[in-house]
């Protein structure tokens, strides 16, 4: 029996999610600002999300859809972007800040993906 979509969504989202707040880490704990750390595990994480995504959750990772999915990583990204920045900005340690609306941005992204760019899956 298959799991269900959004059972499928989470598990890869959890490996996605833990190799993309890995990489913000990274890149935060090397010098580089909120937004550009953000921007570059997006970068990332827009390229490889797709496939994997795409492929075990949706069952297509048709290169149709890639402009699409970038568009939701986007307003995804902005939406991250804003939040992380009040955030901080009322004194919250920004891997902390992170931490807290990985969830939020989770949920976020299956709607997106779910309504918008995998619709026909």
């Amino acid at each position: 029996m298959p799991l269900p979509r959004f059972v499928r969504f989470l598990l890869v989202g959890l490996l996605n999610t833990g190799i993309g707040y890995a990489l913000f880490t990274l890149f935060t704990l090397t010098g580089f600002s909120s937004a550009t750390a953000l921007g570059m595990t997006y970068v990332f994480g827009v390229i490889s999300n797709f496939f994997t995504t795409g492929r075990l959750v949706f069952g297509t990772a048709r290169p149709a859809l890639f402009l699409k999915f970038v568009g939701v990583y986007l307003v995804i990204y902005l939406i991250n972007l804003g939040l992380l920045g009040v955030l901080t900005d009322n004194g919250i340690n920004k891997l902390l800040a992170q931490a807290a609306l990985v969830p939020f941005m989770a949920v976020l992204s299956y709607v997106g993906f779910r309504h918008y760019v995998f619709k026909e899956s």
